[in-house]
């Protein structure tokens, strides 16, 4: 890679960032497609968060990723709102357009298109539960609907926040097909868990060793889907619970990969070099 007086430059803001994957990823993708880009990791800290955003235009950034914890602050600095990142509630990725700072969210879209463009899972029609009532929840839980699945529910350990996010969601969307969307307490959910084609986790819950099991492995069945959207480790307790017990499990580098490919074809037009991504970080 070449730096000049035309290279154009994006990046990822954070608080921290020095962990991100994210630029040996789109820097590998760039020099694969021989594109005149950079990607830089830029710490970011709450308080400097709007001269950050207003200065894009002023650099000529052509756009950034953000991560924890700008995702919903950065919205108020923001000059245009996707629709799937109004019903998330989030923005990951910001696009200069026309002068104009557009946010989106490629969250949710990266993990669907993981699932059906990796795995080869078919998301439409089937039932779904995911574990956690964030961020990723919400964006994961849009897509889904976005994608047909027929029945939905989220379960969390607070029963009111999954609820709330159910009801939102429904709200938001003004689904009028027929579709099942829920909310429910892990303790509750045994049922849920064991009927579903595919349960997702969405907590934190698995990047430490000593970090317990969300659920009772038992309620796991052969056949299922079992996602956790951690990457690190790769294969995470509940996931070594899930393969003991015949299920199909898929871990989150596939959903890293292809937000930050959604992100890359907002900033160049182009197809993003999924395998190229893949590999910089595997």
């Amino acid at each position: 890679m070449q730096i000049n007086g035309q290279t154009s430059v994006v990046g990822i803001i954070g608080d921290p960032v020095k962990h991100s994957c994210s630029p040996q990823m789109h820097n590998a993708a760039f020099n694969h497609l021989n594109l005149n880009m950079v990607y830089i990791p830029f710490h970011v800290r709450p308080e400097s968060l709007g001269e950050t955003i207003n200065g894009m235009k002023a650099l000529g950034l052509v756009g950034l990723n953000v991560t924890v914890p700008h995702k919903i602050e950065v919205m108020k600095y923001l000059d245009e709102i996707s629709p799937a990142a109004s019903v998330i509630g989030a923005v990951n990725t910001i696009h200069v357009k026309d002068n104009r700072l557009i946010g989106d969210n490629t969250d949710g879209f990266g993990f669907v298109r993981a699932l059906i463009e990796d795995e080869g899972i078919t998301i439409a029609g089937k039932s779904v539960v995911i574990l956690g009532s964030g961020g990723s929840t919400r964006a994961i839980g849009y897509a889904l609907l976005k994608n047909g699945v027929n029945r939905l529910v989220f379960c969390n350990r607070t029963a009111s926040k999954a609820e709330e996010l159910a009801k939102e969601l429904l709200e938001k969307m003004a689904k009028t097909q027929d579709v099942f969307v829920a909310g429910m307490g892990l303790i509750n959910s045994m049922t849920e868990i064991t009927q579903a084609d595919i349960l997702i986790n969405t907590t934190s819950v698995g990047m430490k060793p000593a970090d317990p099991l969300l659920i009772d492995p038992s309620w796991i069945r052969k056949g299922q889907v079992v996602c956790d959207i951690i990457y690190s480790p790769p294969q995470t307790l509940l996931l070594q619970e899930a393969e003991k017990r015949g299920a199909r499990v898929v871990n989150g580098l596939g959903m890293l990969v292809h937000q930050g490919a959604l992100s890359f074809e907002i900033w160049t037009g182009r197809s993003a070099p999924v395998e190229i991504m893949r590999k910089a970080i595997g």
